[in-house]
C-alpha cells in the first residue's frame, strides 16, 4: 500500500502477482496517484498574437528561450464557469525556434483560441516513461488516480487492470504522444 510519485522517467514492468493499492482504501488526497511521474513547467509568458487554428506557428515577445524539441503548452485564458477550471489549452511541439519571436510548431494549431489573454508555457517533460503489467486496486471509495502521467512525453501504458475507486483509472495531463 502507498504512492510511488516520480520526478524522473523510466519503465516500470509488473508481474502476475503484482497488485498495487494506495494508502487507504478510503484515501481522497487532491493530488494523489497510486502512480505518479511529473515533469515541471516555466513561468508563463504571453503571447504577441492571437493563436490562430490551422498556424503552422506562434508569436510570443521575449521572456523564455525555445528550442528545437520543446513542448510548449498554448492557452488563452478561458475558464470552465462552473468551477474555474482552465480550458482550452493545447500542447505543440517546437519544430524551428529563432530569436525573431515566431517559433514553428510541428504539425499545425488544432484548438480555435479566442478568450484574450495568450500565453505559453515551456513544459519540462519527463520523456519515455512506460508502465506495462500491473493490477491497481483503488478501493471502495478513494478517490485518488490509478496513474498519472503530469508533463510527460512518449508515453506508453499497457496491460493494467485497475478496479475500485471513484477516481481517474489513467490520468494523462499536459501529456504528449501518449499510447494507452
Amino acid at each position: 500500500r502507498g504512492r510511488f510519485h516520480s520526478n524522473k522517467a523510466f519503465h516500470l514492468k509488473g508481474g502476475p502477482n503484482v497488485i498495487l493499492k494506495p494508502a487507504t482504501d478510503t484515501d481522497t488526497t487532491s493530488d494523489g496517484a497510486v502512480i505518479r511521474f511529473f515533469g515541471t513547467e516555466d513561468s508563463s509568458q504571453a503571447m504577441s498574437a492571437q493563436p490562430v487554428f490551422g498556424a503552422d506557428q506562434i508569436a510570443h515577445s521575449g521572456g523564455g528561450t525555445l528550442v528545437v524539441g520543446d513542448i510548449v503548452r498554448l492557452w488563452d485564458s478561458h475558464v470552465r464557469p462552473s468551477d474555474n477550471q482552465e480550458v482550452n489549452k493545447e500542447l505543440v511541439k517546437v519544430r524551428e525556434a529563432t530569436n525573431s519571436g515566431v517559433t514553428k510548431i510541428e504539425g499545425t494549431i488544432l484548438s480555435n483560441q479566442t478568450a484574450g489573454t495568450y500565453t505559453y508555457t515551456k513544459l519540462n517533460t519527463l520523456k519515455n516513461i512506460s508502465i506495462h503489467d500491473l493490477k491497481i486496486e483503488l478501493g471502495t471509495t478513494s478517490t485518488v488516480h490509478g496513474i498519472w502521467c503530469y508533463r510527460a512525453e512518449n508515453v506508453k501504458v499497457s496491460n493494467i487492470h485497475l478496479t475500485g475507486g471513484k477516481g481517474t483509472s489513467i490520468r494523462l495531463q499536459d501529456t504528449y504522444n501518449a499510447h494507452v
